[in-house]
């Protein structure tokens, strides 16, 4: 099952030094209301994954940060966008 996450924008290509609070900062300033900001860790040495999920307040506002932050660098990496963050959820935790 795959459930796509609304209002919620995808951060590829991040350093291993960019934190949360570094994005939170950028989002919120260029885009709108943040309500989250995730770095997966798990990496080598503990390092993150490459990636961050930043949950915007509405699903507009994640719109227009796709717009503000095209080619936006963050911790010296410029970082890719995408809206289409989709969750796959093992089918045993949604079964009766």
């Amino acid at each position: 099952m795959k459930v796509v996450q609304k209002g919620v924008v995808l951060v590829g290509n991040i350093g291993t030094n960019a934190t949360e609070a570094a994005i939170r900062e950028i989002f919120s300033a260029t885009a709108g209301a943040v309500t989250a900001v995730s770095i997966p860790g798990g990496g080598k040495g503990g390092t993150n994954r490459g990636y961050a999920l930043v949950e915007m307040k509405s699903d507009a506002e994640a719109e227009q940060a796709l717009l503000d932050l095209s080619g936006v660098t963050i911790d010296g990496r410029c970082v890719t966008l995408s809206k289409e963050v989709q969750v796959v959820v093992p089918k045993k935790w949604y079964q009766f």
